[in-house]
């Protein structure tokens, strides 16, 4: 699995863990004991995946079984007190942030020291963008909030402040967390975190001499330090002019690289191969959707690996016709309203220091590198605030 990958398996294990459920029953075993079952077994399906595939394969389980838990719901005003805080988790875990606040209110009028409605409200707060609050519930309760949930909010609100232009919070913060001494995989993404909130500040030197130092003083200790030399090869490309590129081929509507001009333009470097992409592509398709008429544009950017695989069927040693005639194939079968450009080689990756897919690059309308991000997070509103911010400029 690379990098983009684990990431978004992480960001999974991380949601897994913030919303964790407890082992309380209620009397309501047609809800209540079909979540902890649905729970217990995501916890343990997400400890084995290995692959893409799996990745995906997970995904899709976790939307169908979110689907039929929310169906089988108690109704409102049928609801017991212990009942609301799974089902909040459930409203966040699908992405509908303003149902679950709701219930973790209710849940906290009524059990005021309910850790799992506390936390679970602290995430939604901020994926609403309602950073304010969420900055006091945290601050508030920190010292009460559980070690593991602890790193991963804080890293989570550090991110927020620093988008709110919050800098010197979101540094308080990410100091706390660093005292803490976290595990490497904590410490990996709050390095970058802390590199991504220099650079955001305009002091994008400090975040390439921050980089450099940590990789000096982790050398030999990976995966930190593959993903610490991953984050400063795109830190470089910050606030710089979008490097050129070469298409040899289109898939739907073309747009290169001179038609970008004025637009708000949103790379997605993707493959038909890659589980975390095609996640993406519903959000991908709902951002065009809003957002196109007011000057986004996207631009689906990928290149022959001389395989095929769509989740469901796989072709392997394909010849580079053949490969994007089936790219073609899968790109009509999504319904995707933009175009994809083919490229005959990994340069374009190199230059926009491609390391995993989805890779999602946010330029400007003068046409300058504001936001990157590595992998899909299915919880997540930052991409969609970045968008919305470039289009009032």
């Amino acid at each position: 699995m690379d990098r983009a990958g684990r990431l978004t398996l992480f960001i999974c294990l991380m949601m897994a863990n913030v919303a964790a459920g407890g082992s309380e029953q209620s009397p309501s075993p047609t809800f209540s004991a079909r979540y902890q079952e649905f729970n217990q077994s995501r916890l343990q399906r997400l400890r084995q995946i290995q692959t893409q595939a799996e990745l995906e394969s997970y995904l899709s389980w976790q939307r169908a079984q979110i689907e039929m838990l929310l169906k089988s719901s108690p109704a409102e005003g049928e609801r017991l007190p212990e009942e609301l805080t799974p089902l909040g988790n459930l409203y966040q875990l699908n992405g509908e942030h303003a149902k679950a606040i709701i219930l973790y209110r209710e849940s906290l009028a009524a059990r005021p020291d309910d850790q799992e409605a506390l936390t679970g409200l602290i995430v939604s707060l901020m994926e609403t963008n309602l950073i304010q609050e969420a900055d006091r519930l945290f601050t508030q309760h920190q010292a009460t909030i559980p070690r593991d949930r602890f790193f991963q909010i804080g890293l989570r609100l550090a991110q927020a402040l620093s988008e709110n232009g919050e800098y010197e919070k979101s540094a308080t913060y990410l100091n706390a967390i660093l005292e803490s001494a976290p595990s490497d995989d904590v410490k990996s993404l709050l390095f970058e975190v802390m590199a991504d909130n220099f650079a955001a500040s305009g002091q994008k030197d400090k975040a390439v001499a921050l980089l450099q130092s940590e990789l000096q003083q982790c050398a030999g200790r990976q995966p930190i330090t593959r993903n610490l030399q991953a984050k400063l090869q795109q830190i470089t490309l910050l606030h710089e002019n979008a490097p050129t590129v070469e298409f040899e081929k289109w898939i739907g509507p073309p747009c290169p690289r001179e038609t970008w001009k004025g637009k708000v333009v949103l790379l997605d470097f993707w493959a038909p191969w890659c589980a975390p992409c095609r996640a993406g592509m519903a959000r991908l398709k709902d951002y065009h959707s809003r957002y196109h008429a007011q000057g986004l544009e996207i631009v689906g950017i990928t290149t022959y690996y001389g395989n095929f695989s769509d989740g469901s069927r796989q072709v392997p040693n394909v010849p580079r016709a053949r490969e994007f005639v089936l790219i073609g194939e899968f790109w009509q079968a999504c319904a995707l309203p933009w175009g994809t450009g083919i490229t005959a080689s990994n340069a374009a990756h190199n230059t926009y220091h491609v390391n995993g897919i989805p890779q999602t690059v946010l330029i400007d309308r003068n046409g300058v590198i504001r936001y990157i991000e590595v992998g899909f997070n299915p919880y997540s509103s930052r991409l969609e605030q970045r968008i919305r911010n470039l289009l009032k400029n």
